[in-house]
């Protein structure tokens, strides 16, 4: 490909020989060093092909071998440049496509990260990005090896990295470490204490023994089943103690819901924008202009696919949603709703493996909010696992 290039950038001619000795004019054009290439013999005819500099030296060969050479066909930039060299900027603009082409050719348009299971793409990508392999990278700028080997070290979850560079895409293959085994649970030596203070309604052990009894109050921290058990003959071992302690324990949660109340509300103003996304550079597609106010911006990005590959050149979408600052002011019964939103909320999301037996809410005001203040008795769980370290 690249001495096509060369032939082409010099200029080169198909040519045809005719005359009785055409191999005299063949050996003798060789031999005052022209080079002839795809050449074709037939009866007294010979073609091929020369670089057009030298078809200008061949007239005294062929006057001496008595062989008529013809020009067939002119081929490669010196006739393009004669074509078009009245239309000057056209020659100028498309010697400026080849260069650009010719430099991003030697660009990376894509990066591919195959391998991950654990792993976050992103994460690796901006590992990789760190280090020096990004999009719009020289490929001969790349120190892959030190790429590889940073990208290891800064990721200690990766056991093994190559990275393959194929045309403009960069390939990255990569074999996470295997997961160490951690200890079974089993294995561990542990206590089981309370986790709230509660009084104790039912106790199930499945492993150690019961340090407390239904009906025990017991405090937060306070030991419940214990590790150490003891066999018939008075031997003492330790045991991973596991149990469901059920408690009815006692809580009380304050809510405050002001009266007026700032809210960022849309106006319905909606402003756009189009950017034009070309490696890691972004500029304008149309003139700019100044938002003002308040407002969220939404960016949508549609990048160009080229079979199965996406290239990094494309538009960006960017919405503007003007929003504005309003007050508003709530009665009574509005904020009270509220707030029973915010202790519904509470109850499902904060508690949601507890049983609500009881609450008792105390509403209060003042002249800038409505108070909720509930005392909630509920029924759960208490048990907490706690590791007992030994040497």
């Amino acid at each position: 490909m690249l001495l096509d290039l060369i032939r082409w950038t010099k200029g080169y001619v198909l040519f045809s020989a005719v005359g009785k000795f055409p191999e005299r004019f063949i050996n003798l054009t060789i031999k005052n060093g022209i080079f002839i290439w795809e050449m074709r013999s037939k009866q007294n005819k010979i073609t091929g092909k020369m670089f057009m500099s030298d078809y200008l030296n061949i007239r005294q060969i062929a006057l001496k071998t008595g062989v008529k050479t013809t020009i067939l066909k002119k081929t490669g930039m010196p006739m393009v440049i004669k074509k078009y060299k009245p239309r000057f900027g056209l020659l100028v603009g498309a010697a400026l496509f080849g260069i650009i082409i010719v430099i991003l050719s030697n660009q990376i348009w894509t990066i591919d990260i195959n391998g991950l299971e654990t792993l976050s793409y992103t994460s690796v990508l901006k590992t990789l990005n760190e280090n020096g392999l990004t999009l719009g990278q020289n490929k001969s700028k790349l120190n892959l090896s030190h790429i590889e080997r940073q990208t290891i070290l800064k990721n200690d979850k990766i056991g093994w990295i190559a990275i393959n560079l194929i045309g403009s895409s960069a390939t990255v293959e990569i074999k996470e470490k295997a997961v160490k085994e951690e200890p079974e649970d089993a294995d561990l030596i542990c206590n089981v204490r309370a986790l709230k203070d509660g009084v104790i309604t039912s106790i199930h052990t499945y492993k150690g023994k019961a340090a407390i009894t239904e009906g025990s109050a017991v405090i937060k921290g306070q030991l419940l089943v214990s590790s150490v058990v003891e066999d018939a003959l008075g031997g003492v071992t330790r045991v991973h103690a596991s149990a469901k302690v059920i408690a009815k324990t006692y809580e009380t949660k304050e809510w405050v819901q002001p009266l007026e109340n700032d809210l960022m509300v849309p106006t319905g103003v909606l402003t756009e924008r189009f950017n034009v996304q070309f490696f890691n550079l972004q500029f304008p597609a149309l003139p700019a202009y100044i938002t003002r106010g308040e407002y969220v911006r939404i960016y949508s990005k549609e990048l160009i696919k080229l079979s199965d590959k996406v290239l990094p050149a494309g538009l960006i979408r960017e919405e503007n949603i003007q929003y504005e600052n309003k007050r508003f002011t709530l009665n009574k019964e509005q904020a009270r709703t509220a707030l029973q939103k915010r202790m519904a909320m509470y109850e499902t999301l904060e508690i949601p493996s507890a049983t609500v037996l009881s609450k008792k809410i105390k509403e209060s005001a003042n002249k800038d909010a409505l108070i909720y203040s509930v005392d909630y008795v509920l029924e759960e769980n208490i048990a907490l696992e706690e590791v007992v370290l030994t040497q």
